[in-house]
């Protein structure tokens, strides 16, 4: 659960092991950057630096937020381990800098979906929309940013994504037709979050120190390289290695 003051944050933070555990840096793209995402933020009341996928990746609405390893296990620069720190950034592609949205710490490891599912159910706690079990459907339509431009998964020879871009979409008036598009999505992602689960189970299970949904603080170029270091590509997996940036990013992510 998340800490309600930041004396309590300071006191999560300083019991952090630097020598047992790790600092993670992941990345993901909000909802509010898509036009489609905007729209779901407009007419539904979303918080607009969730996810915005189908399933969310990461699903930071959940009291207890996951992490599934089928998305996230190339960026991480080494195992995860109970006790490690997650920090979740965003690069704003408007100003060219990136912002702090979310500290996270290692609650649970599970090896599969359903056993993850079965400590959320067992704890009486909704299951994150990244679980991928049956009775946990995709997220509404309307409640994402969409998928758009054709793409084809090798693994199943078929074409999944919308063959109109989104500004092709978003302009039709030809409500039948967008209804197909939007089914077809839908049936897609279903087929290919089955999959990606099946080849990589494990899932993460996180308890929230810290987390700004709503307008989350910009860290510029300068900050970005000294608390992270220079990062020449953003698939490049690493975590934090300079002293005393996790609760100087904790302070600013309550303070802005």
């Amino acid at each position: 659960m998340i800490k309600n003051s930041f004396i309590e944050i300071e006191k999560e933070l300083e019991s952090f092991n630097s020598v047992k555990n790790k600092i993670h840096l992941l990345s993901f793209v909000p909802i509010c950057y898509s036009k489609s995402g905007k729209i779901a933020v407009q007419e539904y009341g979303l918080k607009p630096f969730i996810n915005g996928d189908f399933r969310r990746e990461p699903d930071l609405e959940n009291e207890y937020p996951a992490i599934s390893l089928m998305k996230h296990k190339r960026f991480l620069a080494s195992p995860v381990k109970l006790g490690d720190i997650i920090v979740f950034w965003v690069f704003d592609p408007l100003n060219k800098d990136h912002r702090l949205v979310a500290i996270l710490r290692v609650l649970e490891l599970f090896g599969s979906h359903q056993k993850a599912a079965n400590w959320y159910l067992k704890n009486k706690l909704p299951l994150p929309s990244n679980c991928v079990v049956k009775n946990n459907p995709l997220i509404p339509f309307e409640l994402t940013k969409g998928k758009y431009g054709t793409r084809n998964y090798f693994y199943t020879n078929r074409f999944y994504y919308s063959a109109l871009t989104e500004k092709e979409y978003l302009n039709s008036t030809d409500e039948i037709a967008k209804e197909k598009l939007r089914e077809k999505m839908m049936e897609g992602m279903d087929v290919v979050y089955n999959h990606e689960s099946k080849m990589e189970g494990r899932l993460i299970v996180t308890e929230k120190v810290i987390l700004n949904l709503d307008n989350p603080p910009v860290i510029k170029k300068e900050e970005f390289i000294f608390y992270f270091g220079e990062r020449h590509s953003h698939t490049v997996p690493f975590y934090i290695k300079q002293e005393g940036a996790l609760l100087k990013l904790a302070r600013l992510l309550h303070f802005g």
